[in-house]
């Protein structure tokens, strides 16, 4: 059926259309203020509106990352196996894909943190790329395995895709660490 649209909505598709972007919009501050709010509330973390940037989903983030944090050419490492996005952008972006091979213990999946090591020292590694929780090993990282992880990255820049917990990932779940928080407090130094 047919009818006249009211003019409120009218008023709101015509204001959207005059904005000439159809994309994604501007976050608006009440939003900042919320995601602020929540992180303060949830995990003690505090940041300036300026810190934060919002990306319309993980693949776009880790190209983001790739671009903002080395040059064409250079070293970024991956744990393998991982969601299969974080290889082809690398790859994409025309920098060398370094893989550190996960081990499987006890039917999880674990750093081999003399291989990291080794490879990010012996390859020159400028980014390291975490999955957290890890996808497909469904495992959330311990707070001890990301403060050996910073500690390790201490020479790079170490970027952890934290994919939040959705009714997507919260069935890939395996260890129960959902209490672990995934941006920790950082108020002197990484992981204090």
């Amino acid at each position: 059926m047919d009818f006249v649209v009211l003019p409120e909505v009218r008023q709101a598709v015509q204001a959207y259309a005059d904005q000439l972007v159809y994309g994604y919009a501007y976050a608006s501050d009440v939003l900042i203020e919320s995601v602020q709010g929540w992180e303060a509330t949830q995990h003690s973390y505090h940041f300036n509106k300026e810190a934060l940037v919002f990306i319309e989903g993980v693949v776009p983030a880790i190209s983001t990352a790739i671009q903002a944090f080395t040059k064409e050419g250079e070293a970024v490492l991956i744990n393998t196996p991982v969601y299969p996005p974080f290889a082809r952008s690398v790859k994409l972006n025309n920098r060398r894909l370094i893989t550190n091979p996960l081990v499987e213990k006890d039917g999880l999946l674990e750093i081999d943190f003399d291989q990291l090591e080794k490879d990010l020292v012996d390859e020159n590694v400028k980014l390291y790329i975490l999955c957290n929780p890890h996808n497909p090993g469904g495992c959330v990282w311990e707070r001890e395995v990301l403060k050996r992880l910073v500690i390790s990255a201490k020479n790079m820049v170490f970027c952890w895709f934290q994919m939040r917990f959705t009714k997507i990932w919260l069935s890939l779940i395996t260890n129960t660490s959902l209490s672990t928080p995934l941006i920790p407090p950082l108020k002197t130094s990484p992981l204090s």
